[in-house]
């Protein structure tokens, strides 16, 4: 977005909450947004460009060089974040933590990007890496404790 103007939008269908969740979606958001900014040019990027996230897991994986959950995602923010930098050298990327992305300009077309790319897939050229990604693990296990507790719960009513 420049002056209030959305410029670019691109979006990944990620798949359902079973297999994704927030942290990968915020992940994948903010490599998006920085392929949006390498690819721009009718515009000079120059002086601090903020990114609002409303995750502090994820802010904290934007720095972070340790393995961990999702870090492929994280590699790869980081790589996009290169770029950015390769091709305008005056640009410094900050990101700050917004609770619930309330009243932030933007975010009103990031969430129907978002809508959009869950309901049609794909849209806008995203890279490659993002359109297969493995599964999260976390939200695996999420999935699996929720099918066992409703199992639970069942069996549970049926002997009572």
């Amino acid at each position: 977005m420049v002056d209030g103007v959305v410029k670019r939008t691109k979006g990944v269908r990620l798949g359902s909450s079973a297999r994704y969740g927030v942290y990968e979606a915020e992940g994948v958001g903010l490599s998006l947004a920085l392929e949006c900014l390498r690819l721009e040019r009718d515009e000079v990027i120059s002086g601090t460009i903020p990114l609002r996230v409303d995750n502090t897991l994820a802010i904290r994986a934007t720095t972070s060089s340790k393995p961990g959950v999702g870090c492929y995602i994280w590699d790869h923010f980081q790589k996009r974040l290169s770029k950015v930098r390769g091709t305008y050298t005056e640009f410094r990327l900050r990101i700050d933590w917004t609770p619930g992305h309330v009243d932030i300009p933007g975010n009103k077309a990031a969430d129907e990007a978002a809508k959009r790319a869950a309901m049609q897939g794909n849209f806008g050229g995203a890279p490659a890496v993002l359109k297969n990604l493995p599964f999260s693990k976390s939200a695996l296990a999420l999935g699996h404790m929720q099918l066992l507790q409703a199992a639970a719960r069942k069996q549970l009513k049926r002997s009572t």
